[in-house]
């Protein structure tokens, strides 16, 4: 008999290994290619498997992609508690990103898995988005206890506006480091770090800052045909990610046929691009004409991120986030890459600005333009999750505490 069990343990743990394998495999797939892009013959060849002997760990491809989701948030919500033991807000926080930190360099010492993104939760099919999405309110949960004290006193909205706020900065963050030196990462993570904490402004900034009329920033009119068509199909793209943004699924959007579709776009990849670039424009056009109408720096860029988040809620909304297009062919998601870093590169001159003219302290330009570039499109996914008419009031949920500090009341 204890022969026996001693197998069938051995045989239990080669089995939970052989999964977690699956799983690690599965979620660089994720990553790249999102819930429908990913298959489950490309997952089996990376762990030497063919399609059937794979179905034996996982029988459908929504079976693996939710284990994917369920092995993220775990990870996640490992950290949180970790964090959770310290004794006050800042601290806690300061806690949790170092873990996040170092979980992404432990993923690159291949001493780890890869962090999952998180951004294809709605693309799930059911029975498993109900679980995932049960399992990561939870963790949030946890998330929004870190920032919890007698001398911080939050809102329901403002601690959920605030825990989504932070994940979404990692998750960017996630990004952005793989293009540093490993040995950086401890400066980059305090620099980090001290932006979230902090914020950009001195302490004589003022609050709220001046809202540009959507109309000035994008003057197309609402009602235009091909306007009408982008903001659907940014509705779609942002709701479940480019791979699971089917047409059938804009055209539903749009109440149109599938004809009709192919009538105004050749392919579904010009049309992610045109949506892209249609938040591109809207973003430089919401800070061009903010830095006309201000004089500090500072006031400038509040001005300017505050005018995008407002623009998002408006009737002209929402923007197109660019973890969205993660399924995009290779090329054009390059081109999408590079777009971005423009942007950023632009928002980290205008930063470079605010600390010469005194108006932003002192803190890493390049970390502050990617802080920026995350809020603004954090409001994408935002609208999302917010209720009730929280999300009509996403310049003070999200512009003040990431220019005034996480912990700003």
């Amino acid at each position: 008999m204890a022969a026996m069990s001693e197998k069938a343990s051995a045989a239990t743990e080669r089995y939970s290994k052989r999964r977690g394998e699956i799983v690690s495999a599965a979620m660089k797939v994720l990553n790249e290619e999102g819930v429908k892009g990913m298959t489950l013959s490309e997952v089996a060849t990376l762990v030497g498997l063919n399609t059937t002997s794979l179905t034996y760990y996982f029988r459908k491809k929504e079976d693996l992609a939710a284990a994917c989701h369920m092995s993220a948030i775990d990870l996640i919500n490992s950290a949180v508690l970790a964090a959770s033991i310290e004794a006050t807000p800042a601290a806690r926080i300061t806690a949790f990103i170092k873990l996040m930190f170092k979980l992404n360099a432990d993923y690159r010492r291949k001493n780890g898995p890869q962090l999952g993104m998180l951004g294809d939760l709605r693309a799930l099919d059911e029975p498993q988005r109900s679980v995932v999405v049960q399992h990561f309110s939870g963790m949030v949960l946890n998330l929004r206890a870190l920032f919890q004290s007698f001398e911080h006193s939050f809102s329901h909205s403002e601690l959920r506006a605030r825990a989504y706020l932070l994940l979404d900065q990692l998750h960017w963050a996630t990004l952005w480091v793989m293009q540093c030196e490993l040995e950086e990462y401890p400066r980059l993570c305090a620099r980090f770090t001290d932006i979230l904490l902090n914020g950009f402004a001195k302490n004589d900034a003022s609050w709220p800052p001046s809202i540009i009329d959507p109309e000035e920033i994008f003057p197309v009119q609402p009602d235009n045909g091909r306007e009408i068509f982008l903001r659907a199909s940014t509705r779609v793209f942002t709701r479940l990610g480019y791979s699971s943004a089917s047409v059938d699924k804009i055209s539903a959007e749009l109440h149109v046929t599938k004809g009709s579709f192919y009538h105004h776009n050749e392919t579904k990849e010009e049309l992610a691009l045109a949506c892209y670039e249609r938040t591109r424009q809207v973003g430089s056009s919401a800070y061009a004409v903010a830095l006309r109408t201000n004089d500090l720096m500072f006031d400038r860029l509040s001005s300017g991120i505050a005018s995008t988040l407002a623009f998002q809620t408006s009737q002209y909304g929402p923007l197109l986030r660019p973890l969205s297009l993660r399924g995009l062919p290779r090329p054009l998601r390059d081109e999408v890459w590079s777009r971005t870093r423009r942007q950023v590169n632009s928002l980290a001159g205008y930063v470079s600005d605010g600390i010469a003219d005194g108006s932003i302290r002192a803190i890493d330009p390049i970390i502050g333009a990617n802080v920026l570039f995350s809020t603004s499109h954090t409001a994408s996914s935002a609208i999302n999750w917010t209720t009730d008419g929280v999300g009509h009031d996403l310049v003070n949920l999200l512009a003040k505490p990431t220019l005034h500090g996480l912990l700003t009341t």
